[in-house]
């Protein structure tokens, strides 16, 4: 592979919207992206499919920062977090998926043949205020690379 165009967009809650967008860059000749990297989808693992919603030309890998929160029953605040990568179905067979235990970051690994394979990571740093809690979680993610 000679060229790979990649774009990343910070979603801030992914919507109708953010597809109709994307949607219209990807078929854009200019921005006909190979991998899309999307981050605060804000999306759940039980609604993230409606990322299909961009394009039927992609497959989708999506993490869900949520899903804690979910899990205790009362959600209270908005929704936040939440990363995915998007790859064209034409390079999706030389993809895996590459488990990352941590939920602001979506990678995978496209492997090459002739020259060495690529790790492709989504990531969503959170604001680092330097509180104890938010510390952890900052250096957690960033001590994955």
């Amino acid at each position: 592979m000679d060229e790979l165009l990649l774009l990343s967009l910070n979603c801030h809650a992914f919507s109708m919207d953010t597809a109709n967008y994307l949607s219209g860059i990807l078929t854009d000749s200019n921005y006909a992206a190979d991998i899309l990297l999307l981050q605060e989808t804000w999306l759940s693992t039980a609604n993230c499919s409606r990322l299909q919603d961009i394009s039927d030309e992609f497959v989708y890998f999506h993490n869900s920062a949520m899903e804690e929160r979910l899990a205790a029953g009362i959600l209270a605040g908005r929704p936040y977090g939440g990363t995915a990568i998007l790859v064209r179905k034409n390079l999706s067979a030389r993809v895996s998926v590459v488990e990352t235990g941590n939920p602001r970051i979506t990678a995978v690994c496209l492997h090459n043949s002739v020259q060495p394979d690529l790790l492709i990571c989504s990531v969503y740093m959170l604001y680092n205020d330097r509180s104890v809690q938010q510390l952890g979680e900052y250096d957690a993610t960033s001590s994955y690379f």
